[in-house]
């Protein structure tokens, strides 16, 4: 055995074990559904379908004629056009993507994380992250996270390298890294933000106005791209999804730095052990001198900043996604700096006495329960995620798009019915609709806003939601309740029941054929309600 096999064989256990452990959910799910595969939400579809469009038109947008600023990974969209321009379209572009991107995440903690801990417990750490980022659900997600793990990785190694005694020597690549990872997620500029604070002091105002810059860059090109096209400066999934102050009173700033974040961390125990494992050792390397003479206690540092922030402006789960970033870099500061720390003191393991080993292994099996529970959590509901998706969304967009095609629908998932279906569509949600996020933002979602959208928008059919839109439903009096599909075991779409609406009375007699035909199709755990 050379050398490098020596040293990575561990790791090629690993990537080994975790592709077949995704091959078994990816069969486990195509099988639960006749043999299609379908993501765990439907935003990826969202992505892929404008992709489609600028690969094969230069259009931006859910249409093939319109800009549509619904996007809030504008890199990811890119890479996925990209792919398809490329490759040819295929469903199949974003799951290759992830797969790739979380092998690339574990190789780089993994390579990492060697300078730091022992091989029996790399192994040990390197498993915990997969499972508990957890890969095993975003990888089906099709979305940009993995990705985004991989550049938040990169980004905080040479940002602690930059910050440290020791200094960064790839500057450009690191302001490189700045670019691609706030292209990948806005809250990429969570970490940028205090990176740049603490270099002014440690590295030069140069420095660390460069990266400020790297990292305001494409937000800026972004928003100006938005606005030339008649969009707001902000993604519409940022401005109606995400948690922005409402103004900047003293009220609001309390609810902000306070509750928000309380409201936020009970929702997720994983970041709250974490936060409370990295902050007691972030105290410690404190007390003991400067933290910026340890590589692993910036690590610790940028943790906490970064969560701290994310949990005040940003969301917290919706399928394990939102915070996957961070609790991947939270397991890995604390894995490298509790071990720094061990080193430190010279204190080992094996030399420990029995009853002070089952105390560490008691106090470890405590750090990691909320961690392991996500990752199993993860991977028990992702087939069933998948299969809710194929049940409602992939019905709807066959629905749609054997009768409907060519017309105007209103809708308020719009990834996967746009991605089979050629339609013109009124997003309810507002994520693809500026009228709809305008009345939204005001607070006017009702039906003297709503109606004369509607009018304009000539949708004379609506798959939705009614537990969403009760208050605005029926919009008119001439709007008719045809029927409602319900699904079993919800996990992941907003409702388990999506109702459809017609304009009319010949508009609902026609849809009305049309859906006792079509629920003949139905998968059998689908159940269809006609209401006459």
């Amino acid at each position: 055995m050379n050398n490098f096999t020596r040293a990575y064989y561990p790791l090629i256990v690993l990537l080994f074990g975790f592709a077949l452990f995704t091959y078994f959910l990816y069969s486990s799910s195509v099988n639960s559904h006749d043999g299609v595969f379908t993501y765990a939400l439907d935003d990826p579809y969202i992505h892929m379908t404008i992709a489609d469009n600028l690969a094969d038109n230069g259009s931006f947008g859910i249409t093939p004629d319109t800009y549509t600023a619904a996007s809030s990974s504008p890199l990811w969209t890119l890479m996925i056009a990209g792919g398809f321009a490329l490759f040819g379209k295929s469903l199949m572009m974003p799951f290759a993507f992830n797969i790739f991107f979380a092998f690339l995440a574990l190789i780089i903690a993994y390579k990492e994380l060697k300078n730091h801990i022992g091989r029996n417990m790399l192994f040990v750490v390197t498993g915990l992250l997969f499972f508990s980022a957890p890969f095993s659900a975003i990888i089906f997600t099709g979305l940009e996270h993995t990705a985004h793990i991989v550049f938040t990785m990169l980004f905080v190694l040479y940002a602690a390298r930059e910050l440290s005694d020791e200094k960064s020597k790839s500057f450009p690549i690191f302001i490189l890294i700045t670019l691609i990872l706030t292209s990948l997620r806005f809250e990429g500029a969570f970490l940028v933000f205090f990176v740049s604070i603490i270099m002014s002091f440690r590295s030069g105002l140069k420095r660390a106005a460069l990266i400020a810059a790297a990292g305001m860059l494409p937000i800026i090109i972004g928003g100006l791209v938005s606005i030339s096209n008649g969009w707001y400066f902000f993604p519409t999934s940022i401005l109606l999804k995400g948690t922005l102050p409402h103004g900047f009173n003293i009220a609001e700033i309390i609810k902000i730095l306070v509750f928000t974040i309380m409201k936020q961390v009970t929702k997720s125990p994983h970041l709250l052990v974490l936060l409370l494992s990295a902050a007691g050792m972030l105290v410690y390397r404190i007390k003991k001198g400067s933290i910026f003479s340890s590589i692993s206690a910036i690590y610790l540092l940028l943790f906490i900043l970064g969560t701290l922030m994310h949990l005040q402006l940003a969301g917290i789960g919706w399928f394990y996604r939102y915070e996957a970033y961070l609790t991947f870099l939270g397991l890995f500061a604390a894995a490298a700096s509790a071990a720094d720390i061990m080193k430190e003191n010279d204190i080992r393991f094996a030399d420990l006495s029995i009853k002070i080993k089952l105390s560490v292994m008691f106090a470890l099996l405590i750090f990691a329960m909320p961690l392991l529970h996500r990752g199993a959590d993860a991977a028990k509901n992702n087939t069933q995620a998948t299969t809710n998706i194929y049940e409602q969304q992939y019905q709807s967009a066959k629905f749609i798009d054997k009768y409907y095609s060519g017309e105007s629908i209103i809708l308020n998932d719009i990834g996967l019915v746009n991605y089979y279906a050629d339609i013109k569509t009124l997003d309810f949600w507002g994520l693809a609709d500026m009228d709809i996020a305008g009345i939204k933002r005001a607070q006017n979602f009702d039906r003297e806003h709503l109606n004369p959208i509607i009018e304009k928008s000539g949708s004379k059919i609506a798959v939705i939601y009614e537990a969403w839109y009760d208050y605005v439903i029926p919009f008119t009096d001439q709007w008719h309740t045809v029927g409602y599909m319900t699904i079993k075991n919800n996990v992941v779409c907003g409702e388990d029941k999506v109702h459809f609406y017609a304009l009319g009375t010949e508009e609902a007699d026609r849809m009305r054929t049309n859906l006792r035909e079509f629920a003949k199709t139905l998968p059998d755990a689908v159940e269809f309600q006609e209401i006459k």
